[in-house]
């Protein structure tokens, strides 16, 4: 709820943002976002990985990490075809599980940049 401002306005700048609802028994339970980057042909970042608290660590935000890689490779959306996914966060630990690696840390607060090679 403190980010709702935050999240919206990032998606109202980003016209290419697809977003993904992970629901179950009709109820929506999380939420990630997928564009493709700027940086680099190819790449794609996911970014808004959100689950609610009473959902984590129960492997829930691992499917929601794993259904937007596949989302990416299977949708072939953007200018190009991906090969290669990143993600900015402060919880790498989660996203290591998924296969992504950390490349650096990016400032002080614990933000670190991941990356992970399509398959």
């Amino acid at each position: 709820a403190d980010d709702a401002e935050l999240f919206y306005q990032e998606i109202a700048e980003t016209p290419d943002i697809v977003i993904v609802y992970m629901t179950l028994d009709d109820v929506v339970i999380g939420i990630g976002c997928i564009c493709e980057s700027h940086i680099s042909y190819g790449v794609y970042e996911l970014f808004w990985g959100m689950l609610d608290a009473e959902y984590r660590g129960n492997g829930w935000g691992k499917i929601l990490i794993e259904s937007r890689l596949e989302w990416v490779a299977k949708h072939n959306k953007g200018l190009n075809s991906p090969t290669d996914v990143i993600v900015v966060t402060e919880s790498p630990w989660h996203l290591t599980r998924c296969g992504f690696e950390i490349l650096k840390q990016l400032n002080s607060d614990g933000e670190v940049l991941m990356y992970r090679k399509l398959k």
